[in-house]
């Protein structure tokens, strides 16, 4: 309603909540809208900031589109138009995003950041929508957003079509105004339309669609990395860049909200609160923060595996290796097996295992009768040979079927076997197995705060429903020591608060099993938004949980996007560069934008740019400050890589099982944090 109504009044109109339309003029009932009530309302205050969001977020849709650019407002992304040629096959698209918010004075705080996208440089008709797998990514050249390949129909996209009213596909294009008539016309009479799913996963929405206006999508991992990294902007670049395109907005009179010029300040942001937890704990001498045993520490994992310590090890690993038809692994397994037993961890390998590349169902038959083994090792093609043919990659059918028989499993690329061993690998990988085996190889020796343990939820939903949860809990010291999941199929209608009610209480009950007293402070982190069902939920808890002896609960929010990139500015080379890790500075009195990699843990390439993640507190009394700390430590016990992560232990966890627990793959209740199958 508000896009039509925005077309035909020519006022500035937007979708608010609780069904109501937001103008900047008033409404007038006409042919096919009647006004039934309307209300002037004050954007600037609390209750109205979503829908002022939504009228500045349509302001800089407007002054985008006015210079030219492709613009996706729903992702609030705005395209160039011209390409980078990555490949034969590739092309990048580069994009700005933006993102805004009102800060507690009223300030309008704009955020710009730049990324690109990878898409064939053929269209789908110039590639041969019989060459497209079903469910192959697919992109709108005209305006980004993404779809789904879905097959070929049975019509042209010149026929009327009943759904769209009698019309053909190109002239319902041409009626949209969006597509130049030019390209239109180009289009051939007689080219059958493909069907595009726009559903998200587990529900279809399928639409008919003109091959020659989508292109096949590619995610970064299909790009070569030399390539990758030339075309991925700096820092500076990004700065500099976002720097001149503010000056520019201010230079035509800012944007126009509600027919007010708004300008804005022509340097970025330095936030005045700002600390670094790294350097605070040097204060408080505890800057290696990581035990790994035997006295010894450090501040990264290669200081203990570099010493031959680990904190907790498995005695003795029991492992069959999986390879395809005809690759000979083994030299490359007992170089690995003879590198863990370096660290006195007996290695069996019980078997070797050959399966059919490109037959599903082979695959299936090889993964069975393994109760004998404890671990996994997949040998596997590298993932960019099936960039062009994703049902075929044996990866996922492997990782599936171990995941479904609650057996851990490590993946390692046919290159990795094909190269010489080396000890850096072997750190990556052995570290790997550990998290696997549900073993940690460190601790924290001391974590900011009073809380005894951390609780990570991710609740996964489809269709804005809750359909199954993953948690783990947490010690002090940043040890998992058990974690639940809950498939919620059985209650699509309303949201199970008593399956997770239940995750809550078993958890609190397992941590004080093993750690033998009573918890009296707890930390939920929420992997994304709380919504709305679940800040119910935890509000009823409350009473419950005080009423058993836990004094304190704190429910944070650890938001993966939406906060803009951080850089420091060097005055000596007169550049942009990323910061050190450990950065946090205040956004509101109830969230920290928070810096868990830094210009040392870049990975991919050396431009490179770490993203901060925001810690948002959403009930309790500990100040956001130490809530933060304590994401930036718990991000430290990446016990699975000596990479460094830029989530928490809790909520990483949690992410990586949702998705299986979704799917109905994981037991339900508790399980001891002896086999993380998803990771």
């Amino acid at each position: 309603m508000a896009n039509q109504l925005r077309k035909d009044t020519g006022y500035e109109v937007v979708a608010g909540r609780r069904g109501s339309l937001l103008s900047s003029s008033p409404l007038q009932t006409c042919l096919d809208f009647r006004v039934i009530e309307t209300e002037r309302i004050d954007l600037t205050s609390l209750e109205h900031s979503f829908s002022l969001k939504q009228v500045i977020n349509r302001s800089v849709v407007r002054y985008f589109q006015g210079r030219n650019l492709k613009v996706n407002a729903y992702h609030r992304e705005a395209f160039a138009r011209k390409t980078v040629p990555i490949s034969n096959d590739i092309e990048a698209q580069r994009y700005l995003k933006w993102d805004v918010r009102v800060d507690s004075e009223n300030h309008i705080c704009l955020s710009l950041d730049y990324s690109s996208e990878y898409n064939d440089r053929l269209t789908v008709h110039e590639r041969g929508a019989e060459t497209i797998s079903i469910n192959q990514p697919l992109i709108h050249t005209y305006d980004g957003a993404g779809c789904r390949f879905s097959g070929i129909s049975d019509f042209t996209v010149s026929e009327p079509l009943e759904s769209l009213g009698n019309i053909s596909l190109v002239e319902y294009h041409r009626r949209k105004g969006i597509i130049s008539p030019s390209i239109l016309n180009a289009i051939p009479t007689q080219t059958r339309a493909i069907w595009a799913n726009y559903g998200s996963q587990g529900r279809d929405v399928i639409y008919p669609h003109i091959p020659q206006l989508l292109k096949k999508a590619f995610s970064r991992d299909d790009v070569d990395a030399r390539r990758f990294n030339e075309q991925v902007w700096t820092i500076d670049q990004r700065f500099k860049e976002a720097i001149q395109i503010i000056a520019k907005l201010n230079e035509v009179g800012g944007l126009i909200v509600l027919e007010q010029a708004i300008s804005f300040e022509d340097s970025p942001y330095r936030p005045q609160r700002q600390i670094n937890f790294v350097e605070l704990a040097k204060k408080k001498n505890y800057e290696r923060n990581l035990d790994f045993g035997n006295n010894v520490i450090g501040s990264f994992p290669a200081q203990g595996l570099n010493r031959k310590q680990l904190l907790d090890k498995p005695a003795q690993i029991k492992a069959i290796v999986f390879h395809p038809e005809g690759e000979n692994v083994k030299a490359w397994c007992q170089s690995f097996t003879q590198y863990i037993e370096s660290f006195d961890i007996g290695v069996d390998l019980i078997g070797y295992r050959p399966y059919p590349l490109g037959n599903t169902l082979g695959i299936q038959r090889e993964c069975r009768n393994l109760q004998e083994a404890n671990l996994v090792l997949m040998c596997v093609p590298d993932k960019e040979g099936y960039r062009n043919n994703l049902i075929a990659d044996p990866y996922p059918v492997l990782k599936r079927q171990f995941v479904q028989a609650m057996l851990p499993s490590q993946g390692i690329e046919l290159s990795t076997i094909h190269s010489p061993f080396k000890p850096s690998t072997g750190n990556n990988l052995l570290l790997g197995v550990l998290g696997k085996l549900g073993h940690s190889p460190w601790q924290l020796r001391q974590m900011p705060g009073n809380a005894q343990a951390f609780v990570g939820l991710d609740v996964g939903r489809k269709d804005g429903r809750a359909v199954g949860a993953a948690a783990f809990v947490v010690n002090q010291l940043g040890r998992v020591i058990g974690w639940s999941a809950a498939d919620f199929q059985a209650h699509r209608e309303t949201f199970d608060s008593n399956s997770l009610r239940k995750i809550i209480f078993d958890l609190i009950n397992l941590f004080e099993q093993h750690e033998q007293k009573q918890l009296e402070h707890l930390v939920i982190h929420r992997d994304g938004l709380l919504q709305d069902d679940e800040f119910s939920l935890f509000s009823e808890l409350m009473p419950e949980l005080h009423a058993n002896g836990v004094k304190e609960v704190d429910v944070v929010e650890v938001l993966k996007s939406g906060y803009d990139r951080a850089g420091q500015y060097n005055d000596r080379t007169e550049m942009w560069e990323n910061p050190q890790r450990g950065w946090g500075w205040s956004l509101s009195d109830e969230e920290v934008a928070l810096m868990t990699t830094g210009a040392k843990e870049i990975k991919g390439g050396t431009n490179f740019v770490p993203r901060p993640i925001t810690i948002r507190r959403r009930m309790g009394n500990t100040t956001p400050g130490t809530l933060a700390a304590q994401v930036y430590w718990l991000s430290e016990m990446h016990i699975g890589s000596t990479q460094t992560i830029r989530l928490p232990i809790t909520t990483y966890y949690a992410d990586a099982a949702a998705e299986y627990a979704l799917e109905g793959f994981l037991p339900t209740g508790i399980q001891i944090a002896r086999r993380l199958p998803f990771l």
